[in-house]
């Protein structure tokens, strides 16, 4: 209501003009080595708004101030394949937005970068590479000479990733100096833009919003609150009843997989049964290809392995998985490395219902997990039979409902087919079968 947005800027304004500094952080998520909330988090903004304007911007490799956390936490059991430490690098774990990014925010405030001068977070915004490719689109091609480059929204990815890996600043140990180069240029340019280019601008990120491309949080719990309504917040779909009759999120993390998920071709399908007892069975399949070996650069011809989630309505049972890998997910006894509540609470429920696959349960959810390696020029597929825990109500007019979310990042083309019991028919379809397809999902 216009009620609603009037408390809300006014919130917001009160937290702008405070006397003090306010931080809020850019979160550059990089989903060619995609993680849960979207991508790999290679490099973020320290944005300072000092009496409602931005004093400084500044822009940080992510190893900086995991290179000053005293603490030890001990990673999630699937991240201790790559490091048995969680830092900040790693902490956008959680397929829900506002856990990640708080998580995030906790890790970076425990850094002595952070730390030492006593510097909180007010929030945090998670970009992807395609809102970059969209702000060069729109200002046009930025001149770098210290790189004897020209970036647009066409070679951006390839060679800021080709800099970072490779380029005489890896060598030099300032890998991501690329970025706090260009980061003020772009935004020199944005702020001289026309008219018809801020209005294009818009566009483009509402389309990237709907694919939650852009993902915001607040630790003010009312902006937080708005933030989730307005579908910008990338949380979990999470009603206190539940008030869907079926819930399917696939989620993945490249774990030390390179580069290479530009390079995937994916498709997932659902197939979903209602059977004459009112009961659903959902066969879930995905089908992965790697083309990185024509690909000339190391971190795109790596093997692509996946740690796969699937989220589904909590008291679900898995029946058959095929196609995974037999992978088992390290267990570090650290002593010394302090556990962390949450990822406690969602591997004190863990258990393993088929060889190789992982269950348990977060964010009201089960989800069933396991590995997925795909070497380059190799295609494998995934297949998981489960069944749901509540029975369809079989009478005319029963109504069925499917939520299903989409994760940040992710590029796969999805099919959703739902089967009708024997002598029941579909209303939207006139027909036993209703189809959902797209190349290009909501964010749910």
């Amino acid at each position: 209501s216009l009620g609603n947005v009037g408390a809300l800027m006014t919130r917001v304004l009160d937290i702008l003009n405070t006397p003090d500094p306010q931080h809020f952080l850019l979160l550059f998520q990089n989903p060619s080595e995609i993680r849960p909330s979207g991508g790999f988090l290679g490099s973020y903004a320290d944005i300072t708004i000092h009496g409602g304007n931005v004093t400084n911007i500044d822009v940080r490799d992510i190893y900086d101030p995991d290179g000053q956390l005293v603490m030890k936490t001990l990673a999630p059991r699937a991240l201790q394949r790559v490091s048995p430490r969680w830092e900040a690098r790693d902490a956008n774990w959680f397929f829900d937005f506002p856990t990640s990014a708080a998580k995030v925010l906790s890790f970076l405030e425990a850094s002595k970068i952070y730390a030492e001068r006593g510097t909180r977070f007010i929030g945090a915004i998670a970009v992807n590479v395609p809102i970059v490719q969209d702000l060069l689109a729109t200002t046009g091609p930025i001149e770098l000479p210290d790189y004897q480059l020209t970036i647009d929204e066409k070679n951006f990815l390839a060679e800021v990733q080709r800099e970072v890996e490779s380029g005489a600043d890896n060598k030099a140990g300032r890998p991501k100096r690329i970025l706090r180069v260009l980061t003020p240029l772009v935004l020199e340019k944005l702020a001289d833009l026309s008219n018809v280019q801020k209005r294009l601008l818009i566009a483009r990120l509402q389309n990237r919003i709907r694919t939650k491309e852009l993902q915001f949080y607040f630790r003010d719990r009312a902006l937080e609150t708005y933030v989730q309504s307005m579908g910008f917040g990338g949380d979990i779909y999470a009603p206190e009843m539940p008030d869907y009759d079926d819930y399917i999120a696939f989620v993945r993390a490249n774990i030390a997989g390179g580069k290479t998920d530009i390079l995937i071709d994916e498709t997932v399908a659902i197939e979903s049964t209602v059977d004459a007892l009112g009961v659903v069975h959902n066969t879930l399949t995905v089908s992965r290809s790697h083309r990185g070996d024509t690909e000339t650069a190391w971190w795109y011809r790596m093997a692509n392995q996946l740690f796969f989630q699937l989220l589904t309505p909590y008291g679900s049972t898995l029946l058959d998985a095929q196609g995974h890998d037999a992978m088992a997910t390290p267990t570090v006894n650290r002593p010394t490395y302090a556990p962390d509540p949450d990822v406690v609470a969602i591997e004190s429920t863990l258990q393993f219902p088929k060889p190789h696959i992982e269950q348990f349960a977060q964010f009201g959810k089960i989800t069933f997990a396991g590995w997925l390696t795909v070497p380059a020029g190799n295609e494998k597929t995934l297949s998981l039979d489960y069944q749901l825990p509540t029975r369809v109500t079989l009478e005319d007019g029963a109504r069925y409902r499917a939520i299903i979310e989409r994760q940040s990042g992710s590029r796969e083309r999805f099919r959703y087919t739902l089967h009708a019991p024997s002598g029941f028919i579909w209303k939207e379809s006139q027909s036993s079968d209703f189809l959902f397809a797209s190349d290009d999902l909501d964010g749910r």
